[in-house]
């Protein structure tokens, strides 16, 4: 073998070696344009807008859960919360068999309860056809969540997440009226 051979082998390999690192390197990129685009598709600008979108799935990182709210205790260094992969925990929620099923998410605000709503929705949709769950979305602070929900086809089949409970225009208004029904 000549040297020129040697060295066209290297580059060879060199460029393979390359290509694969900075496709490893780009695959998160195009997983979060790829979900960024489908949530777009999905959702009208009025229920969620690409920016909200964009902030919710660029750098997202799959939370975990506790059914026990530390803030809750008197004394914390007792407290020994058990730990669970969020998306985990609602997969096996969804394929349980109960019509009469309810699930809060509880958290303050900002610490990503809407991201990981659309992030949960745009990962079912990437499921295969047989696996997915109907999911429906609804964000409470539009004028018209009701007609919204309304909309929804399917709906004893249909599990639908409403977000923003706090963003909610008619109860932020039946509250700040004092009126309670």
């Amino acid at each position: 073998m000549t040297t020129e051979t040697v060295v066209a082998v290297i580059s060879v390999i060199a460029a393979v070696v390359s290509a694969i690192f900075a496709g490893v390197a780009l695959w998160p990129v195009l997983q979060q344009r790829r979900t960024q685009k489908l949530l777009e598709k999905s959702f009208d600008s009025e229920l969620y807008g690409p920016e909200t979108i964009e902030r919710s799935t660029r750098y997202y990182i799959p939370p975990n859960c506790s059914s026990i709210d530390p803030a809750q205790e008197v004394e914390l260094r007792r407290v020994m919360p058990t730990e669970e992969k969020l998306f985990e925990k609602i997969d096996k929620y969804l394929t349980k068999d109960d019509s009469s099923r309810h699930l809060l998410l509880l958290a303050d605000s900002g610490m990503g309860k809407s991201s990981f709503v659309l992030n949960c929705y745009a990962r079912n949709q990437r499921l295969p056809k047989r696996q997915r769950q109907r999911l429906a979305v609804v964000p409470l602070g539009i004028p018209e969540a009701d007609e919204e929900i309304a909309k929804i086809g399917d709906q004893p089949n249909t599990v639908i997440f409403l977000d923003a409970f706090d963003e909610d225009t008619k109860a932020i208004r039946v509250i700040g009226s004092g009126c309670w029904s």
